[in-house]
């Protein structure tokens, strides 16, 4: 995930979150051992969709809400059940020779290899949130 800090200051400045906030997360975190941005969700000073979102633009790929996106069976099978659970993932859909896939991390390079590997496909990456990827 790129710096905690630049994704905190676009937070701020879209108004969804405040210094104390943030301060009090800090804290919580430091206490707790927890990373900052799951304080920050657990705790309700924000979503966890607006906190992958705002990543989502830093990092610059799609956020995708998975709420009502319903997946094709023939493409969850083209990815191995442990690797997609193990992982967090999620196929999405296939064009051509590309497999989209919702991770809660895109920017695991490794677990984008080791999909490439499994499926033989390109892959192409979307930012889901964890609960929604487990759902």
């Amino acid at each position: 995930m790129k710096d905690i800090t630049i994704i905190l200051e676009r937070l701020l400045s879209a108004g969804l979150i405040n210094k104390e906030q943030i301060a009090k997360a800090q804290e919580h975190a430091r206490i707790s051992g927890v990373s900052l941005d799951k304080v920050l969700v657990k705790d309700g000073m924000i979503s966890e969709e607006d906190f992958a979102n705002t990543i989502a633009d830093e990092i610059g790929i799609p956020f995708m809400d998975l709420k009502d996106y319903l997946i094709d069976t023939d493409t969850i099978k083209l990815v191995p059940e442990k690797l997609a659970r193990n992982k967090n993932i999620i196929p999405l859909f296939r064009i051509s020779n590309t497999l989209t896939v919702a991770m809660a991390d895109p920017e695991d390079i490794i677990t984008i290899d080791e999909l490439r590997l499994k499926t033989r496909f390109d892959i192409d990456t979307v930012l889901a949130t964890d609960s929604a990827i487990r759902r």
